[in-house]
């Protein structure tokens, strides 16, 4: 089965894309200090992660932080790797 788009769909001026909230330095440190910890300490977290389209909720540890490219590489449950930009973080638990 072939679906015609609708024309109106692919209006340019109809797409909203979604900016990222700026963090204090407070949340900033906090997000910082829990990476250290997960590290350290090999123990899971949640980490939200901004994406235009939609926030992305990942559990996992961290197993590296590279603080000059500024992003982590976070093992996940099915022991799958990613990296992860810090600036993209909005919160962790």
């Amino acid at each position: 089965m072939i679906r015609k788009i609708d024309g109106d769909l692919l209006d340019k001026e109809s797409i909203i894309l979604r900016t990222k909230p700026k963090l204090t330095m407070v949340q900033l440190l906090v997000i910082k200090s829990a990476i250290n910890k997960s590290i350290e300490d090999h123990s899971p977290l949640w980490l939200k992660v901004f994406y235009f389209n939609y926030d992305r909720v990942l559990h996992g540890i961290v197993m590296t932080a590279d603080y000059q490219l500024q992003r982590i590489e976070l093992r996940t449950i099915g022991d799958q790797s990613e990296w992860i930009k810090i600036e993209d973080i909005l919160n962790v638990n």
